[in-house]
């Protein structure tokens, strides 16, 4: 049956606290009870479709990018094996065993897509016919969880209660690999650049490394606690992991150093991770219920989801060009349109003396992606803005509300600029509140902003130059004390 997808312009709200309890019964604790504020200001971009699972309450959980150039995915409630197409058509079929747990799912060296059976411990496989077939795993209450193809024409796995990392022939033929850390839950693993696979040990806190022969190096992840749980290979020739409890995102070279980046978002619980042909890594963020991006230099931009207490969790790039990712509470398949992302345009600015200095309050939209802002000649490289600044800052407030602090007084024209990591930017000449000869304390006066506007689009996923000149005189008020 064909499932009716919702747009969505993302719109904040209130939330109150719900409990998320267990994304995989009898596997790792992946949640708890979390309260998330969101702004209430109306967000312009990204473009997000959501499509609900024809089974209520089904709990996508995996999803990934299938052979055949559709998206499949798990039903870790619904005990199914979805598939859906670019255009929104959803297929499910059942899996033999009742109450199977299925996790997560890969594509396999064989043209067929492989799955993980968490509470019915076993590694399942369905053609893009829909044929199921299903392999018990040796080791009894393993409970698989991630699973991915290797270079070697087989598929590897994990074994969160097994301790263990499992081979799979495309016959069904398993081997298994114990860990060398006691309890260490492996949770993710993904195949790396240097041929190697690569999982997070969510309990053991460290960062494993196997080669295809079994031979096992693990490194410890700085932080304490931080619970590592996706993993994915960046295009920068690094493996880039979710630090769940940690709230951050890592990086870890072939070799073995790691750098760690704290999310803005308070206990956001970063789940799922990928890479994008946008040169960035893409994360879900299971509590934060926000969709995150960090470039390779670490910088991020968060996307507020449209649905409340949607909990995001695994997240893939599509066939169609968009980014694809499960809503496991709003049991919902969501795409989230990269060529719908809008680059920042300031089209209005006010100016407020602040102390010494001065607080601009530019309007417009696109400012979730903004990354750099230049004032005048100056670089502003200091965000968020601290409570009572004292150095040129500047802070997002909403995709249509940026705030720029100079400790300055401005006494003549200048240029605002803001751009985000593609280099798309957008420029506005300010003009500074002049007092009159006749000023009078307590008295309000006026000022005049133009604007010129110079700014990229994108369309289509393509970069478009375009510029165009716009004049306007804006009479903006302050309160000259």
């Amino acid at each position: 049956m064909e499932t009716a997808g919702v747009l969505c312009s993302n719109s904040g709200s209130r939330l109150q606290g719900k409990a998320l309890g267990r994304l995989i019964r009898g596997g790792v604790l992946l949640a708890a009870v979390v309260t998330v504020l969101l702004p209430s200001a109306a967000w312009a971009s990204p473009l997000i479709i959501e499509y609900p699972t024809p089974t209520s309450d089904s709990q996508p959980f995996g999803i990934v990018t299938g052979p055949d150039g559709n998206l499949w995915f798990t039903e870790a409630n619904g005990n199914k094996i979805g598939r859906i197409t670019p255009s929104g058509t959803i297929t499910e079929y059942p899996i033999p065993t009742v109450d199977s747990g299925p996790a997560f799912i890969a594509p396999g060296p064989d043209g067929n897509l492989w799955f993980t059976e968490n509470r019915a411990n076993k590694i399942g496989k369905i053609t893009p016919s829909g044929t199921v077939t299903e392999y018990d795993i040796p080791t009894a209450s393993s409970y698989p969880i991630g699973i991915t193809a290797a270079p070697d024409g087989n598929l590897w796995f994990t074994e969160s209660a097994g301790n263990k990392i499992g081979k799979i022939t495309p016959g069904g033929a398993i081997t298994e690999y114990p860990v060398p850390t006691a309890f260490s839950a492996p949770a993710m693993i993904t195949s790396g650049p240097d041929g190697n696979l690569w999982f997070t040990e969510y309990a053991g806190n460290k960062i494993g490394r196997m080669t295809p022969s079994g031979t096992i190096t693990e490194y410890l992840i700085p932080a304490d606690i931080s619970s590592p749980y996706g993993i994915a290979a960046g295009p920068d020739g690094n493996l880039w992991f979710t630090e769940a409890n940690g709230n951050r995102i890592g990086r870890i070279t072939p070799s073995g150093t790691m750098t760690e980046y704290d999310i803005p978002t308070a206990s956001s619980y970063p789940i799922g991770i990928t890479a994008a042909p946008d040169g960035n890594l893409w994360f879900t963020q299971l509590q934060g219920n926000n969709i995150g991006r960090i470039t390779p230099d670490g910088t991020f931009t968060e996307y507020p989801l449209p649905t409340a207490f949607s909990n995001p969790a695994k997240i893939t790039f599509g066939p169609d060009g968009n980014l694809w990712f499960t809503e496991y509470f709003g049991s919902t398949i969501a795409r989230l349109e990269l060529a719908s992302i809008q680059p920042p345009v300031i089209s209005a600015a006010a100016i407020t003396p602040s102390g010494t200095g001065t607080l601009i309050t530019a309007g417009g939209a696109g400012f979730l992606g903004t990354t750099s802002v230049t004032l005048g000649s100056e670089v502003i490289a200091t965000s968020p803005c601290p409570a009572h600044p004292t150095v040129a800052c500047f802070t997002v407030n909403s995709d249509t509300s940026l705030s720029v602090h100079t400790p300055n007084a401005l006494t003549a024209a200048i240029t605002l600029t803001a751009a985000d990591d593609n280099g798309a930017s957008n420029s506005f000449l300010v003009q500074p509140h002049v007092a009159p000869a006749t000023d009078t304390p307590g008295v309000p006066n006026t000022g005049v902003a133009v604007a010129s506007l110079n700014n990229p689009l994108l369309i289509a996923g393509a970069t478009i130059a375009s510029a165009a000149l716009i004049l306007a005189a804006i009479r903006l008020t302050a309160r000259h004390a």
